[in-house]
């Protein structure tokens, strides 16, 4: 994969620019570059759908099913069965104001294991984000855990 890099940023006109020298991290988070180039300045975040269903984080962690629309955007989701978030953020692109929508989904099908997807502006900071994903969590207790952000 290395050479290949160092093949690309010498040959390959504006390469270096967009996607750099080819240091572990620009090869891990490859697009870094053009994402922050992107990046907008969000006014605001709300949103459209906010579906839960799960434990919610507190001491008794019972299971709940929640429902919120037109909504401020939280930062964490519940840890639970399924989360469906869809919400927009207001911003200006070259001084034209627009509503961006984004999508994220979480789906626990059993305690160890989860898929996530999410699509869109991300409404902290404002660039776009791309997550396609089945991954395991750190082995414990799921009751009062909260995993971050979609």
């Amino acid at each position: 994969m290395q050479k290949l890099w160092s093949y690309l940023v010498d040959y390959v006109p504006g390469f270096r620019k967009w996607f750099g020298e080819g240091t572990p991290d620009d090869i891990r988070n490859f697009g870094w570059r053009i994402i922050e180039a992107l990046r907008v300045k969000v006014e605001w975040a709300k949103y459209l759908i906010d579906l839960r269903l799960g434990f919610r984080a507190k001491a008794n962690a019972k299971w709940s099913c929640y429902l919120a629309i037109w909504t401020p955007v939280t930062q964490n989701f519940w840890n639970g069965i399924l989360t469906l978030n869809v919400y927009v953020v207001k911003t200006k692109i070259k001084g034209i104001p627009m509503i961006l929508p984004r999508v994220g989904l979480v789906i626990r099908f059993c305690h160890d294991w989860y898929f996530q997807f999410g699509v869109g502006i991300l409404f902290d900071r404002g660039e776009f984000g791309l997550k396609l994903r089945i991954t395991k969590t750190e082995p414990g207790d799921a009751i009062g855990f909260e995993e971050g952000s979609v």
